[in-house]
């Protein structure tokens, strides 16, 4: 969903940071799961925090595909509820662990995909 529209939804705070990448909320907007077999719900969750080799990303699209249907099944093992659903998107990198400064402000794209077997 493009910014634009999301100001639109009078979602202020949505991202948490400001557009210099500062952080300005402990506190983001986002769908969430809370147990498995549930519909997700729109709420507040703690803004991430990136650890070494992390990045947080300023979202500016996102989507959903069958693994998060999985998840809200409940079909993956070892699964921790609330979980935010989203395994794709772009965006913006706003904060990085540490060493990743060079990386604060480069447009990204997330690939779930890229680290798997």
């Amino acid at each position: 969903m493009a910014a634009s529209r999301l100001r639109s939804c009078n979602l202020s705070g949505l991202y948490g940071f400001d557009t210099f990448g500062v952080r300005r909320y402990n506190d983001m907007k986002a769908l969430v799961l809370r147990d498995k077999h549930r519909a997700a719900e729109f709420g507040d969750v703690p803004m991430p925090v990136a650890g070494p080799g992390e990045a947080v990303v300023r979202l500016e699209a996102a989507a959903l595909n069958h693994r998060d249907v999985w998840i809200q099944k409940g079909q993956y093992a070892g699964l921790k509820y609330p979980i935010v659903p989203g395994s794709d998107g772009a965006g913006v990198v706003v904060e990085t662990g540490p060493g990743g400064a060079d990386w604060v402000g480069r447009p990204v794209i997330i690939n779930p995909a890229l680290e798997w077997g």
